[in-house]
């Protein structure tokens, strides 16, 4: 059966189950390795239900069974204003290879959300997403030469970020 299931197999075929905090199917998605599933069930449970806390619990017992829910889990820290956890949890998806770890960390620290504005800090997590490949991260650096925040103003190297954030299909 497929990794994004939402339904339970019985003798009479599949029962279809949007209830994202059905137990019983979230413990056969993480008994059996369906961490992206179970990662995407318990997003929900947040998203979805406003679950925060059984959400936070359930993506945690996913992460340490080895599946990557550390984005999730910083997503949901941020919307509880819980600054510590989540820049925790994004620089541990960042660290696992997720590049919106790090980008969601550079808006984070570039708009001061639930902490103070740091241009310089906005700015490195910005790199390190751009040099993953993350295309508005690009753009981002581009417009940090541009406007002169934290860095020189500097229209060349300016243009040269914006064309490659162009060039990795960033429209603005």
């Amino acid at each position: 059966y497929s990794e994004r299931f939402t339904a339970e197999r019985t003798e009479d075929g599949w029962i279809r189950n949007d209830s994202y905090d059905n137990e019983i199917i979230n413990e056969k998605l993480l008994a059996n390795g369906y961490f992206e599933a179970a990662t995407y069930r318990g997003e929900n449970m947040h998203s979805e239900l406003g679950k925060s806390t059984e959400a936070l619990e359930y993506l945690k017992r996913v992460y340490a069974a080895g599946g990557d829910s550390s984005y999730e889990i910083g997503s949901i820290y941020t919307a509880l204003g819980d600054f510590d956890h989540s820049v925790e949890w994004r620089e541990n998806a960042y660290e696992a290879g997720n590049v919106n770890g790090a980008f969601d960390l550079g808006v984070t620290f570039q708009w001061g959300t639930n902490c103070e504005v740091d241009c310089e800090k906005a700015f490195d997590w910005f790199m390190k997403a751009a040099e993953m490949g993350h295309a508005q991260a690009t753009y981002n650096i581009g417009a940090y030469y541009y406007q002169g925040y934290y860095v020189e103003q500097d229209t060349a190297k300016a243009n040269e970020w914006f064309q490659k954030a162009e060039d990795m299909g960033y429209t603005g």
